[in-house]
């Protein structure tokens, strides 16, 4: 378990973010992300991740303190740059299923396209808010409630094909009710629906504090 509580934390602690830029800290990144991808994020050792980048691990450990600021220096380009750009056409939903309609598609072809961030992504955003297995499956049953059809029409559409996927869709769930409801985007009734679920941590409201804490190159 990460001992810092957001990203946030980390990002403000990476010493120098401008030599991230330069190609070889971004090549070694990618080697970072790739013994991510293989052994989990939990099971990543700092010697697994020296090892593949041919350095000593005293080298690695003074780059870099804990674990999660490797994890926050490799997702620091895909939340600034791409991410973005799909919050970005977000417009006021008058039901929670529009609001869904709107970012999930968009989340599904980022899982697709770029595989490896998101599910290092989704492991840290586990790990750093409040979803619980109860919480997830009040969600299910909600959405379910609101359009019964709506999973299998995004499977047709070939957007959803196994469970990860699926797990996901759920995650983004929880991001997109909490991010609506904090930017007042949901009718006054959708809000009074979820108002008992405040207490869970929201994902995008997350990554917006990770963002804002990020020193500009």
């Amino acid at each position: 378990m990460p001992t810092e509580s957001t990203l946030a934390l980390a990002y403000a602690k990476i010493a120098d973010p401008a030599q991230l830029q330069q190609p070889e800290p971004q090549l070694r990144l990618r080697a970072c992300l790739a013994v991510f991808s293989t052994f989990g994020y939990q099971d990543t050792t700092f010697h697994e991740l020296a090892k593949n980048l041919k350095i000593p691990e005293r080298q690695l450990h003074k780059r870099f303190p804990s674990k999660l600021m490797v994890a926050a220096a490799i997702l620091k380009p895909f939340l600034k740059n791409t991410l973005p750009q799909y919050l970005k056409p977000l417009t006021p939903a008058t039901s929670l299923m529009a609001s869904l309609e709107q970012i999930v598609p968009a989340f599904l072809r980022l899982m697709h396209g770029q595989p490896q961030q998101m599910q290092l992504l989704t492991t840290l955003m586990n790990q750093t808010t409040a979803i619980q297995s109860e919480q997830i499956a009040y969600f299910a049953q909600l959405l379910l409630a609101a359009d019964p059809d709506h999973f299998q029409r995004l499977r047709q559409a070939h957007l959803i094909s196994t469970d990860a996927d699926t797990e996901l869709l759920l995650i983004i769930f929880t991001a997109v009710t909490t991010y609506f409801t904090e930017n007042n985007l949901f009718d006054p009734d959708v809000t009074a629906l979820l108002s008992a679920e405040k207490e869970i941590s929201g994902i995008i409201a997350f990554l917006t504090q990770a963002l804002a804490a990020t020193p500009e190159p």
